[in-house]
């Protein structure tokens, strides 16, 4: 707290410091002390910055007599404003304090207040990202700069930029010098720090839950075409299994692997079928009579019995290798999970092929202490994601129905409108020497700007009047008393309607008179409406039973003018019969509905 936080020019206050310590003591502890968002179990530290970094509160219980402490230190007899600010010496107390949290159970808040550039010199962003990669998602930062027009924020800006890099939700902001302003900067970080502290408990049974260690990697990091030492290299024999998840049984079964059964050896596709189980294959004749000969063949009528049962199945999409490489820093997170780099590797084991992945998984220990913890875990993402995808198919042939029905009307208006895709994973398993078996749900990774169109509660990014858009939207127009309620994300909702489920019946044009309550206004349908649409489109189809939502992704063009929405980890909110109102399905839709 250098001597310049001693100007009197905050309005509200009696000077700069004193306007810090009031909206702290008001902001972020009565607020939230009132609300009961906090307790006595959330921790508050306090440092100020002089020539050296003096740390004025450790660990300090949220409480009403923290609450006083912090009016108590707007009197310059307790702590007074004086000398240079270093910001080095700040940030390097402010680390150790957060490092101190080795339980990976607390939401953590980084609140940095400044009225001028630093004192000092030093690579403060590289502090600051040491920091965030360290905590990512559960980390809120704010850097607040505090002083007139003509000052100079562009180091606190930079650090707030860095730590958005490492994942943490980081802010910049320059309010204006009066309290009222700075209670907004200082109430926008508690309540992402609510929303942190939401995101770690389980919300069935309210338990914290524990995130897992791991270092995040900065975005934009180019991994380049080949391995290093920041990668998990498995060869071979150690990529077990390939899982594809099938709609029509619900569940993950084992890809037919191509691998030779007696020497391993990628078969591609010229290996010898065992005639009789059909689930085995062999690269040569003499590997065939090799496996036959030993004292451990295979076993040939159990496998036939998982191929005639539909548990081994022949997939179309290649798989380039069966040698595999992780990243070891994630390089991005979730709610609910860790995203890491993924990328097959050619006979070398150094080299990449095939198409850029993402291998994702649980980040709560809670969820990945077994193999059987990991595999239910991934099988409940999975099965969301699938029946998000038979929607996509069943609303994207409903814009061709549209495009057939008022082709004559609008040649090109519905047949133009983008489509709907969600990506189609698959679960690998790989066997770790040091840490057993491990499950990844892995997909192609998605090239251009990453966005989120809508989210679990309801909001959606694009601004658009949905209700103006389409006219009739007969899906909330006399809909039931009933409200949609949040399920997680792994819920394991399917659609409950007179219509197949099944994926393979989901070409059928629908009734067209059935879409009139769907036919947009031509000339007021955007682009970006479509995710929104989507979503309605879920709601009525399901027969107001589930909505999807948390719809992100990428929006891309081909060349030859088709757009499409590439979408991955959807959620769906499912109706819960006790409650009893539709407010989150008014703020998506917009006016009425």
């Amino acid at each position: 707290m250098s001597g310049s936080m001693r100007c009197d020019d905050v309005n509200g206050s009696r000077c700069r410091s004193d306007g810090v310590w009031l909206v702290l003591a008001k902001e972020y502890v009565k607020v939230p002390l009132e609300n009961k968002t906090r307790s006595h179990t959330d921790l508050v530290s306090i440092i100020a910055m002089h020539e050296t970094a003096e740390i004025v509160i450790m660990s300090e219980p949220m409480s009403w007599v923290l609450y006083n402490k912090l009016l108590d230190k707007r009197e310059f007899s307790t702590i007074k404003p004086k000398g240079p600010g270093n910001y080095m010496p700040a940030l390097a107390a402010a680390k150790e304090l957060l490092m101190m949290n080795e339980s990976g159970t607390c939401a953590l808040s980084l609140l940095f207040f400044s009225d001028g550039k630093p004192s000092d010199s030093g690579n403060f962003t590289q502090c600051i990202g040491t920091v965030a990669s360290q905590f990512g998602r559960r980390l809120s930062i704010s850097c607040i700069g505090m002083a007139g027009d003509g000052e100079d924020f562009s180091v606190l800006r930079e650090m707030a930029s860095e730590a958005e890099l490492y994942g943490c939700v980081s802010s910049f902001g320059k309010p204006s010098l009066d309290t009222d302003s700075l209670s907004i900067l200082v109430s926008d970080l508690t309540s992402s720090l609510t929303t942190s502290m939401t995101e770690i408990k389980d919300t069935s049974s309210g338990k914290r839950r524990t995130i897992r260690s791991a270092t995040r990697e900065k975005r934009g990091t180019d991994e380049g075409g080949f391995v290093t030492g920041d990668w998990w290299v498995y060869s071979n024999k150690n990529v077990l299994v390939f899982h594809d998840w099938i709609f029509k049984k619900k569940d993950f079964v084992e890809v037919l692997d191509r691998r030779c059964r007696t020497c391993w050896v990628d078969t591609k596709t010229n290996g010898i079928m065992c005639l009789f189980c059909k689930g085995v294959l062999f690269c040569s004749k003499s590997c065939m009579d090799m496996e036959n000969d030993c004292d451990e063949p295979h076993d040939c009528f159990g496998i036939r019995q998982q191929v005639k049962c539909g548990d081994i199945v022949a997939k179309s999409y290649d798989i380039p290798s069966y040698s595999v490489a992780t990243k070891k820093n994630i390089f991005g997170e979730g709610a609910e999970r860790f995203v890491r780099k993924f990328n097959f590797l050619a006979d070398d084991l150094h080299t990449f092929i095939g198409p850029k992945m993402v291998a994702k998984e649980s980040k709560y220990v809670e969820e990945s202490e077994t193999f059987v913890h990991r595999f239910e875990y991934q099988k409940k993402f999975i099965m969301t994601q699938a029946t998000a995808s038979m929607m996509a198919k069943k609303f994207n042939r409903s814009i061709v129905s549209l495009n057939i029905k008022f082709s004559e009307v609008h040649p090109t208006r519905f047949k133009n409108l983008p489509r709907i895709q969600f990506l189609d994973p698959m679960l690998i398993q790989v066997d770790d020497n040091n840490s057993g078996i491990s499950c990844y749900l892995v997909e192609p990774m998605l090239e251009g700007t990453y966005e989120k169109f809508n989210n679990n509660k309801g909001e959606h990014s694009s601004g658009a009047n949905i209700s103006s858009a389409f006219r009739n939207l007969k899906g909330l127009d006399g809909a039931p008393d009933n409200d949609l309620g949040v399920i997680l994300e792994g819920s394991e909702s399917e659609e409950e309607s007179s219509d197949s489920d099944d994926e393979d019946d989901i070409g059928d044009h629908d009734d067209i008179e059935g879409h009139r309550t769907f036919l947009p206004q031509p000339m007021h349908l955007n682009d970006k409406d479509i995710p929104q649409a989507f979503s309605h489109f879920t709601y009525v189809k399901s027969r107001r039973r589930y909505i999807v939502v948390d719809l992100q992704g990428v929006f891309s063009k081909n060349p030859d003018g088709r757009k499409l929405y590439k979408l991955t980890d959807p959620a769906i909110q499912e109706i819960e019969e006790e409650v009893v109102s539709l407010s989150l399905v008014v703020r998506i839709m917009g006016e009425k509905g």
